[in-house]
């Protein structure tokens, strides 16, 4: 499918919306209309914008949108207010900025990042009750351009790849879609637990 019909804004009582690996190239801001939507898919296609109306989908909570070529996530997007899990891994995303506060799982890496809010850091390194389900997941290059500090993060809510060496231990590897391992031939190895 390379085109949605801007009729898909008539589906109000959309809950679940999966357009995944198709040619997309952009959204209707019709998808505005979806308030009532708690997850979205739009992995794997070509999308270099996002409606500003994606803001009145207050009730997303699971939004996916790796492997795409984003450049920017929308300012409006801070207004998905039930937002936890964000995916834009895969693009050309340069600032980590307009994400929402009270996101739980952040998963930024293959982008090339030169500057992430503090904020949204600050969110990640607070000692906060111990949630196993909280994470940044960036690669290695960013973690090394953004002077991120593995001790600065409480236990595994920073999760780190290597994706040209393939050395990534299962615990980060696990939270990553299984279409990006085989984008990039990753696969597990019986040594360790690493990939490779």
């Amino acid at each position: 499918m390379e085109k949605v019909s801007n009729h898909l804004g008539r589906l109000i009582q959309l809950r679940t919306l999966n357009l995944f690996d198709n040619k997309l190239t952009d959204i209707p801001e019709s998808i505005g209309c979806l308030t009532e939507l708690d997850y979205l898919q739009l992995g794997m296609n070509k999308i270099d914008y996002l409606p500003e109306s994606i803001g009145h989908c207050a009730n997303i909570r699971h939004f996916e949108v790796f492997s795409n070529a984003l450049t920017k996530i929308p300012l409006q997007l801070k207004k998905v207010s039930h937002l936890e899990s964000l995916n834009i891994a895969d693009n050309q995303i340069t600032r980590i900025e307009n994400v929402p506060d009270q996101i739980h799982r952040l998963s930024i890496y293959s982008n090339p990042v030169d500057y992430i809010n503090p904020q949204t850091l600050e969110r990640f390194q607070a000692l906060i009750a111990e949630n196993f389900n909280e994470y940044l997941y960036v690669d290695s290059l960013q973690y090394g351009n953004l002077g991120l500090q593995k001790s600065r993060f409480q236990k595994d809510k920073l999760k780190i790849i290597d994706i040209p060496s393939g050395q990534i231990y299962w615990s980060n590897y696990k939270d990553m879609p299984i279409a990006l391992t085989k984008k990039w031939g990753l696969q597990i190895s019986r040594d360790r637990n690493t990939v490779h």
